[in-house]
């Protein structure tokens, strides 16, 4: 054998091995891209659900936090009005207090 066909041999048990681990490479790359696109799904099917149930959990608080924002509004007119009772009665006690003659 000459130095050209050792050469020759040694380029195509290169290429051979070369071959077989592309095959080995492409064989694996596809089971991965197999198991990726049922994660995929699976993960796509679990969360609609949840995703749903998310919304209408954010719907209940919106509904809630507008009846604590209505409630507020309904305890500050309650103060409101608390403060002026309090305001016309103490001047309704100082007019009683004059006309009676006795000081506070």
């Amino acid at each position: 054998m000459t130095l050209a066909e050792i050469a020759l041999i040694v380029i195509a048990v290169a290429l051979l091995t070369l071959v077989i681990t592309f095959i080995s490479v492409v064989i694996t790359i596809k089971r991965t891209m197999v198991s990726v696109g049922a994660l995929s799904c699976l993960v796509h099917e679990d969360l609609q659900p949840t995703i749903r149930e998310l919304f209408s959990v954010l719907e209940e608080l919106n509904n809630i936090s507008s009846n604590v924002a209505g409630f507020s509004d309904d305890v500050r007119c309650f103060v409101a009005a608390f403060e002026e009772t309090r305001e016309t009665l103490g001047t309704f006690y100082n007019s009683i207090s004059e006309i009676s003659g006795e000081s506070k």
